[in-house]
């Protein structure tokens, strides 16, 4: 069974408010002293994890009369429901938010940015680490070997011209 769950909010924030987004993108580095941190799952948002959404969810505390306090629900624990595990690989139980490829690049926070023409946003520093890290990762590999390729092909052409 595919659920599909898919939070608008950060994108109706950078369609409609993109102060706040800029805002809510900002609570999302942390500095300290000696290092900085990226949190990323607010940008890159293509799995939900199962289990951990549901524990959080349900998860309350029970007062002495055996009522349930408001406001100890740990729904806002953001950490519960990260489908990523601490050395960055994803979940067992990790689900994709949305199977439809379109309506997934679509709806994707930096595509709504571009839509919107907001650039003040893609210029934000989680962004450009984002892009950045997605580069290092994913394309700067196939980039550089189709440019090794390619130099081997003029160089290999230029000695058979030279020989002929």
């Amino acid at each position: 069974m595919h659920v599909k769950e898919r939070a608008v909010n950060l994108e109706q924030l950078i369609r409609h408010y993109p102060t706040l987004a800029k805002h809510v993108l900002d609570k999302c580095i942390t500095r300290s002293a000696d290092s900085v941190r990226f949190n990323f799952y607010i940008l890159d948002d293509t799995y939900y994890s199962v289990q951990d959404r549901d524990r959080a969810c349900s998860r309350t505390l029970q007062g002495h009369n055996g009522n349930k306090e408001p406001g100890n629900s740990s729904r806002g624990n953001l950490s519960a429901r990260i489908p990523y595990s601490e050395d960055g690989t994803l979940k067992q139980d990790a689900v994709e938010k949305i199977s439809d490829v379109q309506e997934w690049r679509r709806s994707r926070p930096l595509n709504v940015m571009v839509e919107c023409q907001r650039l003040e946003l893609l210029k934000h520093d989680l962004c450009q680490r984002l892009m950045k890290e997605t580069w290092n990762r994913y394309v700067g590999c196939f980039f550089k070997l189709l440019l090794l390729i390619e130099a081997l092909y003029v160089l290999m052409l230029s000695f058979y011209v030279n020989l002929a």
